[in-house]
């Protein structure tokens, strides 16, 4: 599922910002995006603390659901056809009508989506009403888009229509987030996507990109470890009414509470998001002849080649808002990237850049100065030193494709399996999809430690791609154990179906860096032998302080805890209380009271 990070981010770390020398220059190097205590680790980093093998896992195995598709409308997904006829292609007002009839039903259909059934419960609890007059100028305006839609065959005028829906919906988002909080999100996020000609349009071949792996995984992946599995449906009932929430129902508010309210604040995020995607979810990302993710290119004139450069580390001032990148261009030229970003009076940013490079071939230093209003449109020139005259600078592009730092990897396996055993994300894909995956347990094999001085002998390549001081090193293999999604989302779940879900296995190589005195300093992905690992590495991995929960945000209509954390704790009942019979299968449910919220 696709996450919003900023390839950008400011980072705070305190250095000198002087231009680097080839011997100084690391492949991967401690930065703020991958700092080995980010996780929360606060053990000893020398070789005698970290030179140990063991296994580790968490308390419970992650539970599986599904990542509920952005181009399914998400948690506003039913679970069956409420209408035996649709009056279009669209089907937003006949969801509409729908959810307005099943309302002032005493007992709802247990066939509504799971944002509907919050919506329900949570103008119940709040004393809301939804009335047909509240809909009727949006039911309106949405008839007559679809009217329109229906009317022509051409993909043009049908995203225009649908542009048109997105924005009727988003003009009465505020009285919507108070009848209908969730309902609304999956709709809207699905019409912002079918509406722009970069998507796929429904299911038409050719018509823009795929984002059927758009979704909720990073809500699904924290929250299938940090919260119990539910052991029932539940049946709510308040004033005359009642609505059964299956397992299914509340695994999918328990995804959706952890991908849009979780504790930010207790949240540790390593490494970066590549934002290039190479259409293969399996690939390494892009990457050079050296086997080095490729971070970003340039061009220097329209006509030329674009020159590809990896990333070393990024180092900021945040007290200055401004930023460093050392990176390598094509295994050739160290280089010094220094951004500023500007804010002017009509609230527009714009980037100046200093580039320092080391050309390896003359041993000279160059240097490139331009600003930009966005990265991939220089609108001024690049001055080189080295140049008779200036040149004009094409395009910059920063995809954000770096690995993780093993070093950082490893502390979090001590920290997240190890000590808390409460597991940890990784986006186990490098390229612009995101597939977050839970990460439960974990085989950490440390080889015994190698000194430098015999290791060169032996793999001459190896110096250049060692942290400067390193005197011992150890490999290390990981096994790796996480939980993916099943296809679709399921009303009941058994432990063995979960069990089923949670093989997902990713073998890990890379080594640790550790100085004279024993320090660790750094770490390098693949083996002595091998500078490009034989498997995939994470793009990124993230997790929360132990104990953590989502939060309410009444304003937008999200009642944590008094609705979906009851919910789920009803739901974890030693006993049922009945059965009910659903497609054909009988579902245990307990009963569960939701309190009217104080007036």
């Amino acid at each position: 599922m696709k996450t919003a990070i900023s390839i950008f981010t400011l980072l705070a770390i305190s250095v000198g910002c002087g231009p680097r020398s080839q011997d100084s220059t690391l492949d991967q190097a401690f930065d703020d995006e991958n700092q080995v205590n980010k996780s929360g680790y606060t053990g000893a980093l020398d070789y005698e603390t970290l030179k140990n093998s063991f296994e580790a896992s968490t308390e419970r195995t992650p539970w599986t659901d599904t990542y509920w598709p952005s181009v399914n409308k998400g948690l506003s997904y039913r679970w069956a056809q409420l209408t035996s006829s649709p009056t279009s292609e669209i089907g937003l007002v006949d969801f509409l009508d729908t959810h307005l009839e099943e309302s002032g039903k005493e007992k709802p259909s247990v066939y509504l989506s799971p944002a509907e059934k919050y919506d329900l419960i949570y103008r119940w609890r709040h004393n809301k009403e939804l009335k047909a007059e509240t809909l009727a100028s949006l039911r309106t305006e949405l008839a007559a888009r679809e009217t329109e839609i229906a009317a022509t065959e051409e993909l043009a005028p049908k995203r225009t229509a649908i542009g048109q829906m997105n924005q009727a919906l988003r003009k009465n988002s505020t009285a919507l987030q108070s009848v209908l909080p969730l309902s609304r999100d999956g709709w809207t996020t699905w019409t912002n996507r079918t509406a722009s000609p970069s998507y796929k349009y429904l299911n038409q071949a050719g018509t823009g990109d795929e984002w059927g792996w758009e979704g909720l995984c990073h809500g699904w992946a924290p929250a299938a470890l940090f919260a119990e599995a539910p052991k029932h449906a539940v049946k709510i009932k308040m004033d005359d009414k009642e609505i059964l929430m299956t397992e299914g129902d509340i695994r999918g508010l328990l995804t959706y509470a952890w991908a849009n309210y979780s504790p930010r604040k207790d949240q540790y995020f390593i490494g970066r998001r590549c934002n290039l995607d190479v259409g293969d979810e399996s690939s390494r990302g892009p990457v050079d002849a050296s086997g080095r993710n490729i971070y970003g290119s340039l061009k220097k004139t329209a006509d030329a080649a674009e020159i590809n450069f990896s990333l070393v580390e990024e180092l900021s001032l945040p007290w200055m808002n401004t930023s460093w990148i050392y990176g390598i261009f094509s295994g050739n030229a160290y280089f010094r990237l220094y951004t500023i970003r500007l804010h002017d009076n009509s609230a527009k940013s714009s980037y100046l850049f200093e580039l320092n490079y080391l050309d390896k071939e003359t041993g000279r230093w160059g240097q490139m100065n331009f600003h930009a209003d966005r990265l991939a449109q220089i609108k001024t020139f690049v001055a080189d030193q080295n140049a008779p005259r200036p040149d004009t600078l094409a395009s910059v592009e920063i995809n954000g494709c770096g690995d993780v730092n093993p070093a950082a990897l490893h502390t979090t396996l001590i920290k997240a399996l190890k000590e808390d055993q409460v597991g940890f994300v990784i986006d186990r894909t490098q390229s612009g999809q995101v597939w977050n995956q839970p990460v439960h347990a974990a085989q950490v094999n440390v080889k015994p430690g190698k000194s430098v001085a015999a290791l060169i002998k032996e793999y001459p390549g190896l110096m250049k791609r060692l942290a400067p001081g390193a005197a011992t090193v150890v490999e290390v293999k990981v096994d790796l154990q996480w939980s993916y999604e099943p296809r679709g989302p399921m009303m009941d779940y058994t432990p063995e179906y979960d069990l089923r879900y949670a093989t997902g296995p990713s073998e890990l190589e890379y080594f640790l860096e550790f100085d004279a005195s024993g320090r660790l300093i750094g770490g390098e992905w693949g083996t002595f032998s091998k500078p490009q690992p034989s498997s995939q590495v994470p793009d990124f991995i993230y997790g929360f302080k132990k104990g953590s929960e989502p939060m309410d945000n009444l304003s937008s209509g999200f009642d944590y805890n008094g609705i979906i954390g009851q919910i789920h704790d009803c739901s974890l009942k030693a006993t049922a209380d009945g059965t009910e019979v659903v497609r054909n299968s009988r579902l245990s449910y307990v009963n569960c009271e939701i309190t009217k919220a104080a007036p």
